[in-house]
């Protein structure tokens, strides 16, 4: 059980098991329209990062999702998930994480790596000597060929990004311990993978022409 549902008898809470029927669902699938799926645009930033980013959050329906795929890598969820979320395999190096996501709610690329961990105030975030470039493969679940895209990044030191700003492409961190056999590994791929593309998001029952089955994600290819 991920946590999501809770009980709590006498203010001593604990995780529970909520049956489906009673557990929510993306909102969005609630919509009288344009209830299948979103976009988020963000635009692309310095490497420096930059105070504030403001974006779009698009509300999709069938037809729009339809025109608005090429150009994208489309990476079909797998159809067991991990924790609620739209898993796609994420290779990294020579490791296959076949838990990974795609995530807006975090603030940084996570991921397992040999690079510096910062110390002090930016605990939970790397701190390499100088910025590096890396990157890392997103293959959905679709068959019987899963389409497969690289994407590079970089990851720049917690420590020397300016304390007053809030938005950053470069910055990342150590992710959960894993071993892929009992923990799954994740390479999660958070806020700063949004800046300077489109990623959507389609819901379960969508169905788009040649996007292939839903959930997936989709990403523009720069």
């Amino acid at each position: 059980m991920p946590g999501f549902y809770y009980t709590c008898p006498g203010g001593a809470c604990t995780p529970v098991a909520m049956p489906q029927a009673q557990q929510l669902q993306n909102i969005v699938g609630k919509f009288a329209t344009d209830n299948n799926g979103v976009l988020i645009q963000l635009p692309a930033l310095p490497d420096a990062g930059q105070a504030t980013a403001v974006g779009s959050l698009v509300f999709l329906s069938n037809a729009q999702f339809g025109t608005a795929l090429s150009g994208t890598g489309v990476f079909v969820a797998n159809a067991n998930p991990q924790n609620g979320n739209i898993n796609t395999t994420t290779t990294y190096g020579d490791l296959s994480e076949p838990a990974s996501y795609v995530d807006s709610g975090s603030n940084g690329w996570f991921f397992n790596d040999a690079l510096a961990a910062c110390t002090g105030g930016n605990t939970g975030f790397y701190c390499p000597a100088s910025t590096t470039p890396l990157s890392a493969t997103m293959q959905g679940y679709a068959s019987p060929t899963p389409p497969t895209f690289t994407y590079s990044f970089n990851i720049a030191s917690a420590a020397a990004l300016s304390g007053s700003f809030a938005a950053f492409n470069d910055l990342g961190g150590p992710n959960s311990t894993c071993d892929n056999t009992l923990t799954p590994c994740t390479f999660d791929w958070g806020l700063p993978f949004f800046f300077g593309r489109s990623v959507y998001t389609a819901l379960e029952g969508t169905t788009i022409g040649g996007g292939g089955s839903s959930p997936f994600v989709a990403a523009t290819t720069p």
